[in-house]
């Protein structure tokens, strides 16, 4: 009696499981959209970095001399010259957003001065 049981609940299972599996849509995997998405997060992450470089050089009355504070302030890791000036460039490029003519310079001499001295 017990073993018919269990056979008919197997059964009813199975046939359960057959009929779902012809209505529900397995997931699709599409790595477009994967990319989509990564491209779009990188955007919002320089958009909103964009804001806190904007909102810093709105509250402070100096800008960071050194490259130490700045890396403190935008939690940045950034550790030569060279890739300090490459994210600005990516960062300029993704955004097409101008620094004034402070910022470069600041960028110029006080960076360079900061390596060169380590």
């Amino acid at each position: 009696m017990k073993n018919n049981k269990f056979y008919k609940i197997l059964t009813l299972f199975i046939f359960l499981s057959i009929i779902l599996g012809l209505f529900l849509k397995p997931p699709t995997f599409n790595f477009k959209n994967k990319d989509k998405t990564t491209k779009e997060y990188v955007l919002l992450k320089s958009l909103s970095l964009k804001n806190r470089i904007d909102k810093f050089y709105q509250e402070e009355d100096y800008y960071p001399y050194d490259l130490k504070t700045f890396q403190r302030y935008f939690d940045l890791n950034l550790d030569s010259l060279f890739e300090y000036q490459s994210f600005y460039r990516d960062y300029r490029l993704k955004l097409k957003y101008s620094f004034d003519d402070t910022f470069l310079v600041f960028t110029k001499d006080t960076i360079l001065k900061e390596v060169y001295e380590k």
